[in-house]
């Protein structure tokens, strides 16, 4: 399981346990209801690993085998070679 912090701005501070299959609940429905990527979309996400909403997205698009830039130079590397000038 994972257990993610709040860090307390809207009130005190808390842990909420996530389930592996929550976890993996959230990366089959996302993608299919809301996120609706083909094998041409690539993802940067600008928040740190320790923010439990880039946890869930990173871990979606690896489970669904999308594109996903680890460093910005590696994302931006990318996106030369895609749209060359």
């Amino acid at each position: 399981c994972i257990i993610a912090f709040t860090s307390g701005t809207t009130g005190v501070p808390k842990g909420t346990m996530h389930f592996h299959r929550d976890v993996m609940a959230i990366c089959d429905c996302w993608p299919r209801s809301t996120l609706r990527a083909t094998q041409d979309d690539v993802f940067i996400g600008s928040y740190n690993l320790s923010h439990a909403g880039e946890q869930n997205a990173e871990n979606t698009l690896e489970i669904h085998d999308a594109g996903l830039a680890d460093h910005i130079a590696a994302f931006i590397d990318d996106l030369r070679a895609r749209y060359p000038r």
